[in-house]
């Protein structure tokens, strides 16, 4: 009897293998989410837009396709402040396809200064006809300034650099001026000092002034450094003084 019972739930238990399991298709997936530009600045109460292309592959059977949609899933840092919307952000696409849409971010004067990265998602509407895949994800950086902010930043690259005691060298560096300002606009005159002075190493900048833009205007100066063969060994910091000149023109 027990081993007729023991026989009897074998065969169940290969019977239950034997039965034809549900097939299970992978998720379509997206070609691609790209968005130009992928980061911006803005000074608080502008408004900026980029392009957001979603794309889908060639084969029909492994793309995601048909009807689509574009929201933004999260920003963060999050802030009341600021508005996004997508237009459009619902459409039909075929394989093999891209489709362009416009992202806009509004600022107000009271956003805060700070970097905001979005995060704006594409995905199928199997309720409107497109076909069930995986959602794809891609960000935008916005970096938003204060719009009462009268200043501008400077830095220099490379920071530092060696030379050799005994071989007279010449070497530079780039100065990097952006303007934070919501309204001026000017020169920005510069100087530099060696410190200690008569070691054999001198400075000087291939111009005193940077002409700035407002609203993140940028301009370039070059450093240049020279030391002697006999320049005495040690550490030499360089001041570079920028004066907040900007009604000032060059003669």
């Amino acid at each position: 009897m027990t081993s007729r019972l023991a026989t009897a739930l074998l065969l169940l238990v290969a019977a239950v293998f034997a039965m034809p399991q549900p097939g299970y298709a992978a998720a379509r997936t997206f070609a691609s989410l790209t968005i130009t530009p992928a980061s911006t600045n803005v000074t608080a109460g502008g408004t900026v837009a980029a392009n957001v292309a979603l794309g889908t592959k060639v084969s029909s059977g492994t793309t995601a396709s048909g009807a689509v949609i574009l929201y933004v899933g999260t920003i963060s840092p999050p802030d009341p402040s600021i508005t996004i919307g997508i237009n459009p952000n619902s459409y039909t696409i075929g394989t093999s396809a891209t489709n362009n849409s416009t992202l806009t971010v509004s600022t107000t004067p009271g956003t805060p200064v700070n970097t905001y990265t979005i995060y704006v998602v594409g995905s199928t509407n199997p309720s409107a006809g497109g076909n069930l895949s995986s959602p794809i994800t891609n960000t935008y950086t916005l970096t938003v300034a204060s719009a009462s902010a009268n200043k501008f930043s400077m830095t220099m690259s490379p920071s530092s650099t060696n030379v050799f005691r005994g071989v007279a060298t010449n070497v530079s560096a780039t100065v990097h001026f952006v303007d934070y300002s919501a309204a001026v606009s000017d020169n920005v005159t510069n100087s530099v000092t060696v410190s200690p002075v008569g070691q054999g190493v001198t400075a000087g900048l291939n111009s005193i002034y940077a002409p700035i833009t407002n609203n993140f205007g940028q301009t370039n100066l070059v450093l240049t450094i020279s030391a002697a063969a006999n320049a005495t060994a040690g550490v030499r910091p360089f001041r570079h003084d920028p004066d907040d000149h900007r009604n000032q023109r060059p003669p």
